[in-house]
């Protein structure tokens, strides 16, 4: 649909390709109840972590929060809003604020993905680099990266908005097919790659870690009954070569 047409104030146009008004109405509930549930269950998170000064000292939950905020945003705006007005059956006075919901829709898609990249990335530092970790990735460096996130997913928004108010028709949608093709290859496709990538090599590396200390823990129960027929060695000793295995361990 267009939706820089001018809509009636108050009367909701039925197309002619709307088969069944129950099965719209069916879906605006499910809609409804979706965008209710990611709502309260992502400001459940985010008013958990920002009330915290303890959760708020961990840098990873200040990803955490931001993807909370996104998933806020989509509860709020997109799931109800953009699914219910802008690709219905049924068109309603708000579909004329299409661009703007589309644009929040813009927004989310964008932020999601690259809050979880940005996730991603935290973790392979903790997990590769764990002594490192707290001076690789500072408060500020953290921030930086959210700052980055959310000026991208804004920047896919607006660099819509441009033809959106300077075009119509048949124009408009085929500038909007070939900017969701781009953004389906450079914004989805290509960051859920290396989202996959990255969470499947430390996957291996933990799955490696956890042999490793199963056997570090073998040969020290081996040590240990060693040590209880060594009368000079004494049960200090034996734990505390236990944890400087484990540690070399997890290290490795």
């Amino acid at each position: 649909m267009s939706t820089n047409s001018l809509l009636p104030a108050t009367n909701i146009t039925e197309h002619s390709s709307c088969v069944d008004g129950s099965l719209e109405t069916t879906f605006m509930v499910l809609n409804i109840t979706t965008g209710v549930v990611i709502l309260l269950g992502n400001v459940l998170v985010f008013v958990s972590i920002a009330t915290s000064p303890r959760l708020r000292q961990q840098q990873m939950n200040l990803f955490l929060a931001s993807m909370a905020v996104t998933d806020i945003m989509m509860g709020a705006c997109v799931v109800p809003g953009y699914s219910l007005f802008c690709v219905g059956c049924l068109e309603y006075p708000q579909s004329k604020y299409c661009w703007l919901m589309e644009g929040t829709k813009d927004i989310t898609l964008g932020s999601s993905i690259y809050n979880l990249l940005a996730i991603s990335y935290d973790r392979c530092l903790a997990i590769y680099w764990p002594l490192q970790y707290s001076d690789m990735m500072t408060k500020g460096r953290a921030v930086f990266i959210l700052s980055v996130v959310w000026s991208l997913s804004l920047a896919i928004a607006l660099i819509r908005n441009i033809w959106h108010h300077t075009t119509t028709g048949a124009e408009l949608n085929a500038i909007d097919g070939l900017y969701n093709n781009v953004l389906l290859i450079v914004v989805l496709l290509i960051p859920c790659i290396i989202i996959s990538v990255i969470n499947i090599k430390i996957m291996l590396t933990i799955r490696k870690q956890v042999r490793e200390v199963s056997f570090a823990l073998r040969n020290l129960q081996n040590a240990g009954g060693e040590a209880n027929n060594n009368p000079d060695e004494t049960q200090a000793e034996v734990v505390r070569k236990r944890k400087g295995t484990i540690a070399c361990a997890l290290l490795s």
